[in-house]
């Protein structure tokens, strides 16, 4: 049974409105924890193989994983695309996964890429760091690139507390490697050079460029109607 608390039916059209943009809001967050984890998972098996050091510590893939959840969680009071929710979306699994190995690839490529340019530029420590650093970031960018299907500046503007978030981990991010507790507790270096820096910063637009393409194009040869973001 339904009880209406006010005299309206339009809170049933509402409540249909709201149901939708939860759902495509939850698949969201799915897609990309899934992208960013496969990808990740990836290239450290591979990349482990290939160094004489483990590329990351095992306490600086758990701190990744806890600042870029904060921006993760925020995604449930993100902002959803009108033709979202015209229509009922489906779940199918066999869906989501061409996607979500195609935009993989494209992480594992740019994790190799980094490790091609900066293997023999940095110190140990400054490589975790600097994969620390683009590790948060990417999965940063990922989250606006596949919050919509169409391009990123059409879509619907995110929620204040996507935007308070990704800019808090962010900050963290940056500001850790500079203190004593990102030095002592996680490993992390702050003596870089500008150069480097620089390089870090291309790779990661690269990477938000490639991604939006990539996504473009799978919708352009796939059916827009058939996917729920």
């Amino acid at each position: 049974d339904i009880i209406l608390l006010r005299n309206d039916l339009m809170v049933l059209v509402d409540g249909i409105k709201y149901g939708r943009m939860i759902f495509a809001n939850i698949n969201k967050f799915i897609l990309c924890t899934l992208i960013s984890n496969f990808g990740n998972c990836y290239s450290m098996a591979i990349v482990s193989l290939l160094l004489p050091f483990i590329p990351i510590l095992p306490i600086q893939i758990l701190l990744v994983n806890i600042l870029s959840n904060f921006p993760l969680m925020a995604m449930a009071t993100d902002m959803v695309d009108s033709d979202t929710v015209k229509r009922p979306q489906h779940f199918t699994i066999a869906q989501l996964v061409p996607f979500i190995i195609t935009l993989a690839l494209v992480s594992s490529v740019f994790d190799f890429m980094f490790f091609g340019i900066f293997f023999k530029m940095v110190r140990q420590d400054a490589l975790r760091t600097l994969w620390f650093i683009m590790s948060i970031f990417t999965e940063i960018i990922l989250i606006y690139s596949i919050r919509t299907k169409h391009f990123f500046v059409s879509a619907k503007a995110p929620s204040i507390w996507l935007v308070i978030t990704s800019l808090f981990t962010s900050a963290i991010t940056i500001a850790l490697p500079f203190t004593w507790i990102g030095g002592h507790y996680f490993g992390l270096s702050y003596t870089m050079a500008g150069r480097t820096i620089l390089l870090l910063v291309a790779l990661t637009i690269g990477y938000f460029v490639v991604t939006e393409i990539v996504k473009l194009l799978f919708f352009k040869i796939k059916p827009k109607d058939q996917y729920f973001l």
